[in-house]
């Protein structure tokens, strides 16, 4: 039920943090996967990866990619939206700008690359998408507003995706990081007293490890998850179930 074995299998958001050990783990349990990143290749990336570097916001780089996913693998079984950012505030840029943004990379491309490589899914029935949603869709994070926005976006846009999509035999959910050490938590997580808050705040106490991440999307790509489309499975270590401590 948890077979991946020659799925094919692509994932945004490829070159670095999650993305990269998703594609890692994913490839290592026997799916092919195309990984894409803005930046070259990173030399962490498992050699059957394949990958392609782009700036998914260009509409040349998006044609350009699907053009490559379609001679590499003729259909895909799954892709995975992982690839997103979080601007810090600062006083060279305008609040608003800032919030379109972070909507723009975080909202409107996943729903672009969804839209582009619709055609390329497989008829099988088998088809999945999962997004990687945030556990700012469900609660209020301080600072930066366009984020949480968008991230609750992006859970509503699976739900809605789900209900569209599900004629054609592919199912769409999404998953919820919790803390996670990657480019945008590493002051966080280096500041020794916000690493200690951010881990007492989870029931287990601790910040995940990104290669925690691969079980569930493994999990919602394959079979395990045939009967199950438009959830939001949160990976947070039990941050947002914590009531009274």
């Amino acid at each position: 039920m948890f077979n991946l074995s020659q799925l094919n299998i692509l994932v945004t958001g490829a070159s670095r943090g999650l993305g990269l050990a998703t594609a890692n783990g994913l490839s290592s349990l026997g799916a092919n996967v195309i990984g894409v990143g803005r930046s070259e290749r990173p030399k962490e990336l498992d050699e059957p990866i394949k990958y392609y570097a782009a700036d998914l916001n260009s509409t040349s780089d998006l044609n350009d990619l699907a053009d490559f996913v379609g001679r590499e693998f003729k259909f895909l079984n799954s892709l995975v939206n992982i690839a997103g950012i979080s601007i810090p505030p600062s006083t060279e840029e305008e609040e608003l700008t800032r919030f379109q943004n972070t909507v723009k990379n975080d909202l409107v491309l996943p729903f672009a690359v969804i839209s582009k490589f619709l055609p390329l899914f497989s008829t099988n029935q088998k088809s999945t998408i999962v997004n990687f949603s945030s556990i700012n869709a469900t609660l209020g994070f301080p600072g930066n507003p366009g984020y949480v926005a968008s991230k609750a976006g992006l859970s509503g846009l699976t739900r809605g995706l789900a209900v569209d999509l599900a004629s054609k035999g592919i199912r769409v959910n999404s998953i919820s990081p919790g803390y996670f050490p990657t480019s945008m938590t590493t002051q966080s997580f280096n500041d020794e007293s916000m690493h200690s808050e951010r881990a007492n705040r989870t029931v287990l106490k601790r910040w995940g490890v990104p290669s925690e991440l691969v079980g569930p999307v493994a999990f919602l790509c394959s079979d395990a998850s045939s009967y199950i489309t438009g959830h939001d499975l949160p990976v947070d270590g039990g941050w947002l179930i914590q009531g009274l401590k």
